[in-house]
């Protein structure tokens, strides 16, 4: 299943070892040191997301000032949160995936012995022609397609796969990219009630299930070099552990349990040293600026590589499977290292050769690796709005109230004390020296010009719309739509040209998670999984933004059938009972929301009766000469 070191077998050369651990230290450097710049991009949309002012911006308001931030980012943010949640995972039986077997179902030549001999048992032995065997063998692939299926959405419903998925989607609308890692796999152990001669009894036997994690972006440094996720040389991941952390992995057999202990026996208070500048910036960020320690935190700073490594350096770390015609290649490798050690190194499992990770983008960034997140697209318009807002509440507040001018010379003070004080009905009193006309107290009004800064604010805003391609109706707000947003069907048919952007945004995560998780997960169950029943020739299709567009046409064209049929020729011939669930399907509504056939004709026979009893009650009212009450 795997190529690891035996690092009990041998002992490894702890020179070769600390070798191999100082070149992926060296790539990490080189790595960290080219990502610094989209680190401080991220950390401004963090705080534009959170609603905190840069350091510079906070210089340039004046003491006294407002300083209010409304997070208009953080709307836009959550409304494609919510959004492209509901368009990959929507509710009911639908799945954003699907599996269909290839053209020519290239299944096991057992397996197809099996079927044909099937086949013509149940056909008393006939000989199938050429057309029926292909038939034979299509339906024993569509039989193990939903076999596979069904396995696959078992292990994706028991490893929340859901939320996993949220949080990449978050993290790609916020900064641009999610990344998710896997699928990796680990031995549980699992418990199930057997019966048995004495009874039912409690047994436990070990499974190996497969698994997917959300990567922060903070933590994963690719090849700054390449401009895919396929080109990059090497992908690093960054795992912060503490000592208890580190045991657990030497607890198991694929890490080298002597050299984690002692590691950690030579670095009892972590070898983590000052924080890197940008978890100090989360701090604060989080308000944590001064209640956490930089230094002495007892963590330890682990890197998991994957990428190519030298043949010989892997035969030199006691890697086997690589034979003296393969020295001079690369292979694709899993190296795990803390500080300069090699805590684990082999090659990579899967059958493919494929890397874990799997990056969704919002926006690509045509210049590097990384993507672009909303708060990115929003800075400008974000910044202009919050500047009039904060205009708009100083100018209302200076001009609250008049602004006093006092002529001291002309003021009695002796018979005016606190002059500076106003207040309703007071009475100032002159000196005798002051027999000119000049005014004691002059009163000055402050220009109010809140609706032209306000006026400022919601071009900012309507901006912002235009900038992130999401209109504020798309997050709940209907306000102000005006035109065709007035009606119910003006406003259907702009969310459906708004929709046009958020198609797109699901396709990039259909290409960049959907299509390979779920394919990495399919070759993961072919390749592990002992069940022979699901083992087959699959392709894997993803269907986000293919669903969202189906079922707005769906959607569409059963409201104009709805429509078109409910003239008193066509509708007996329309079961409009069934034309409801319909519509109610394309729109992902509960199912629940309408009454059960058997229901629907009880109330209908419930109505018949009551209006034939109200028909005999009126003939015996007319009989008996009793005015009709109805």
């Amino acid at each position: 299943m795997s190529n690891p070191t035996d690092f009990d077998a041998a002992e490894t050369n702890e020179a070769l070892s600390d070798a191999l651990g100082t070149k992926v230290r060296g790539m990490f450097a080189t790595a960290e040191r080219e990502r610094r710049d989209y680190e401080d991009q991220w950390l401004k949309d963090l705080r534009q997301f959170k609603g905190v002012y840069d350091d510079a911006v906070v210089k340039n308001i004046a003491d006294g000032r407002s300083k209010t931030f409304i997070r208009l980012t953080r709307s836009k943010v959550k409304a494609m949160d919510s959004r492209l949640m509901d368009i990959q995972f929507p509710a009911g039986s639908q799945k954003n995936y699907r599996l269909m077997a290839t053209p020519v179902p290239d299944i096991d030549p057992t397996l197809r012995e099996e079927v044909i001999n099937e086949w013509m048992a149940q056909n008393e032995g006939q000989t199938p022609t050429p057309e029926q065997i292909e038939d034979v063998v299509n339906d024993a692939a569509e039989e193990r397609v939903e076999a596979m299926m069904t396995e696959i959405d078992d292990q994706l419903s028991e490893l929340k796969y859901r939320e996993v998925c949220k949080d990449v989607i978050h993290s790609g609308n916020l900064f641009g990219t999610g990344v998710l890692k896997g699928p990796l796999f680990e031995t549980r152990l699992k418990k199930r009630w057997i019966n048995t001669a004495e009874g039912a009894r409690l047994v436990e036997h070990e499974e190996l299930k497969p698994y997917f994690e959300f990567v922060p972006v903070w933590d994963i440094y690719p090849d700054m070099n390449a401009m895919t996720l396929e080109d990059c040389e090497y992908i690093i991941q960054r795992h912060t552990m503490l000592a208890s952390d580190l045991r657990q992995l030497a607890r198991r057999g694929d890490f080298d349990r002597h050299k984690i202990s002692d590691y950690i026996a030579a670095n009892r208070h972590g070898d983590m040293g000052q924080t890197k500048n940008h978890e100090q910036e989360l701090r604060w960020i989080n308000g944590n600026k001064d209640s956490v320690s930089t230094t002495n935190n007892k963590q330890y700073e682990v890197l998991e590589f994957w990428g190519y490594v030298d043949g010989q350096d892997l035969i030199d770390m006691g890697v086997e499977g690589i034979s003296d015609e393969e020295i001079d290649e690369e292979f694709e490798a899993n190296v795990w290292v803390l500080g300069n050690t090699v805590i684990k190194v082999e090659l990579n499992q899967t059958a493919h050769g494929t890397r874990p990770y799997h990056f969704y983008y919002f926006e690509k960034d045509e210049t590097g690796i990384f993507g672009v997140g909303l708060p990115s697209i929003l800075a400008d318009t974000q910044s202009m709005f919050n500047a009039a807002i904060r205009m708009s509440l100083d100018n209302a507040a200076i001009s609250a109230g008049a602004q006093f001018e006092l002529d001291l010379t002309v003021l009695d003070l002796a018979r005016n004390p606190e002059p500076t004080k106003i207040f309703p009905n007071r009475v100032w009193l002159r000196t005798k020296a002051a027999a000119d006309n000049r005014k004691a107290l002059t009163v000055h009004t402050i220009p109010n010009n809140t609706n032209q800064l306000l006026s400022l604010a919601q071009l900012a805003k309507e901006l912002g719309d235009e900038t992130s391609t999401m209109p504020s109706f798309m997050g709940g707000n209907d306000q102000n739509i005006g035109g065709a947003g007035d009606t119910a069907s003006g406003l259907s048919m702009l969310m459906g040209a708004a929709g046009i952007t958020v198609k797109d945004v699901a396709l990039n995560f259909d290409m960049g998670v959907t299509q390979p998780a779920m394919t990495a997960l399919y070759n993961w169950n072919m390749q592990f999984n002992p069940n022979p029943e699901i083992k087959g020739d699959m392709d894997v299709k993803a269907l986000g933004a293919v669903s969202l567009v189906a079922k707005e046409i769906k959607s569409r064209q059963l409201t104009e059938f709805a429509v078109s049929t409910s003239n008193p020729m066509d509708a007996p011939f329309v079961d409009r009972q069934k034309l409801l669930g319909e519509r109610v399907k394309a729109l992902d509504l509960p199912e629940d929301i309408l009454y059960p056939k058997e229901d629907v004709d009880h109330i209908q026979m419930l109505e018949q009766q009551n209006m034939q009893l109200t028909q005999q009650l009126q003939e015996i009212q007319k009989q008996l000469g009793v005015p009709n009450a109805y």
